[in-house]
């Protein structure tokens, strides 16, 4: 069962490092896809959001997780 729960854990934070490295680029090309700045800048603020969204749920991903392994540790040693 953990193995099971380790490996979708894992799965879903290649997909979200690779959803936060897509938006990166993203940002980058923007400039060149785009030809009214303002809606440039605001494709690039919304790509921001989202990718600072990712970050965040993926350090919360960690934070559970390392909650989690450090609870049950402490079961096992009590």
């Amino acid at each position: 069962m953990n193995n099971i729960i380790n490996r979708q854990l894992s799965f879903g934070y290649d997909v979200g490092k690779g959803y936060i490295i897509a938006e990166e680029e993203i940002i980058k090309l923007i400039d060149h896809m785009v030809v009214d700045k303002r809606i440039a800048k605001d494709l690039k603020q919304r790509s921001e959001r989202n990718r600072l969204d990712v970050v965040k749920s993926l350090g919360n991903c960690d934070k559970l997780y390392l909650t989690g392994v450090f609870a049950v540790a402490r079961f096992l040693l009590n």
